[in-house]
């Protein structure tokens, strides 16, 4: 079985606009599963916030914006562990060296978008919202991919193995 079909039920834990077509045999039920990750996601993120009705106005398009944008990363994320599944079992040292090259990529894409929200937020949120509401994504992102990780195998260290 391919690496990338045994990755399919990990994958789907990364919440994603789009899912990527190879790896949802049904992406009804995939889409549908991404917009209960995105309103569980959402209701948390209200909850822990306890926002008060002058900032939900000006809060809520700002965070929709920056999810959107933020799943438009995971997906490239998501696409890029399965190319990583892809080569799994026959990986060479160029591709090994692309792959970690384009993950930092992906990373510092996540920083960007990171700090260009802090600047939008900080004109809503208290600066101890705004904390807590990085602390909320961050646990849940982490949990999310640390789920993931645990399950992706590591490098081989010999291609031949």
């Amino acid at each position: 079985m391919p690496l990338s079909k045994w990755l399919l039920p990990a994958l789907l834990l990364i919440p994603a606009a789009t899912p990527a077509q190879d790896l949802a045999q049904d992406t009804g039920n995939t889409q549908l599963y991404a917009e209960g990750l995105k309103a569980n996601r959402r209701l948390s993120v209200g909850t822990e916030l306890a926002l008060k009705e002058n900032q939900k106005e000006v809060f809520w398009p700002l965070y929709d914006e920056y999810y959107e944008k933020r799943m438009t990363i995971h997906n490239t994320m998501l696409n890029h562990v399965n190319h990583y599944a892809d080569q799994y079992h026959a990986l060479s040292d160029q591709q090994a060296v692309k792959l970690v090259d384009e993950h930092l990529v992906i990373e510092a894409e996540l920083v960007t978008l990171h700090r260009e929200y802090l600047d939008k937020l900080q004109t809503v949120l208290t600066p101890r919202q705004l904390m807590r509401f990085y602390q909320i994504d961050f646990r849940i992102t982490a949990q999310t991919l640390a789920d993931i990780a645990a399950i992706i195998p590591l490098a081989k260290l010999d291609a031949h193995e």
